[in-house]
């Protein structure tokens, strides 16, 4: 928490520095879910908020940093991550974080592979329905600008996953909504670790690239944190309103369990979430 503060405290000075160039941002005024409304009931998801730790050593490729504002991208990751797991508590759901400060999810020393392969792997025993990265971009070309998600839409048999599609689909359309960015681009198929481990419906988000000044001016101001996490909560509502039977199906196929069993962490059994929903 003490380390949040100071990172929002950060951003703030680095927006009063940004003068003209950052972008009116309406986020300022905390967004909160209705109160009483639980669209997201019955959902497992795992978020991983990407980079952390020792994302700077050698064997782990280094996170992203803002093209003036310097500000790391594992430090924003970490903010919007924070927000959008109270926005999915919020609206009913079982969340689970890979990390939740500054650190590896693997001992020191694992190569790359193996520290994504661990977050992913987080994603398989809590039985998620969805696995989301987060993360912020960055490219040689400086005008690149908007919303980038990433996914390899076919499982481990070899059959196409529409799912996923639909998941980066509907990420993208939801997430730009309330973030800045000037072009739109098309999902990518990308054989990333993070979204080839497994066959949970899996994306990787890049809300926008850090390399861009318009774009860093804009995430550095106070708030910016809160759209994008707006962003996606609206996105993982959505998703789940509209697949959420096909999801809680790809999930009994995938991770078996009884109609009334109860898993170990207290979640109701496969026919009480049906009932609730």
């Amino acid at each position: 928490m003490i380390r949040l503060r100071l990172i929002t405290a950060l951003l703030a000075g680095l927006a009063s520095l940004a003068g003209a160039a950052v972008i009116p941002l309406d986020a300022e005024v905390p967004y909160e879910p209705a109160e009483g409304s639980r669209p997201l009931r019955g959902l497992t998801i795992t978020i991983d908020p990407g980079h952390g730790g020792s994302s700077h050593t050698e064997g782990y490729s280094g996170s992203a940093r803002g093209i003036r504002s310097r500000v790391v991208e594992g430090d924003l990751n970490s903010l919007v991550a924070s927000q959008l797991y109270h926005y999915l508590r919020r609206g009913g759901a079982q969340v689970h974080l890979t990390r939740r400060d500054d650190q590896r999810v693997t001992f020191t020393g694992t190569g790359r592979s193996e520290e994504l392969g661990a977050r992913v792997e987080q994603a398989v025993d809590s039985r998620s329905h969805l696995f989301l990265a987060l993360h912020h971009n960055s490219a040689p070309r400086r005008t690149a600008d908007g919303v980038v998600v990433l996914i390899w839409p076919t499982d481990s048999q070899g059959q196409d996953q529409p799912l996923e599609r639909a998941f980066a689909d509907i990420l993208r359309e939801e997430v730009e909504t309330q973030v800045h960015h000037r072009e739109e681009f098309p999902h990518y198929l990308s054989e990333h670790p993070l979204v080839m481990f497994s066959d949970i419906p899996s994306a990787v988000i890049e809300f926008g690239f850090l390399s861009n000044p318009e774009f860093d001016a804009w995430v550095s101001q106070p708030g910016a944190h809160r759209a994008e996490a707006r962003g996606v909560y609206n996105a993982i509502v959505r998703m789940w309103r509209e697949h959420g039977d096909e999801l809680e199906a790809l999930r009994t196929r995938l991770f078996p369990r009884g109609e009334d069993e109860v898993a170990e962490d207290g979640e109701p059994p496969v026919s009480e979430r049906r009932a609730r929903r």
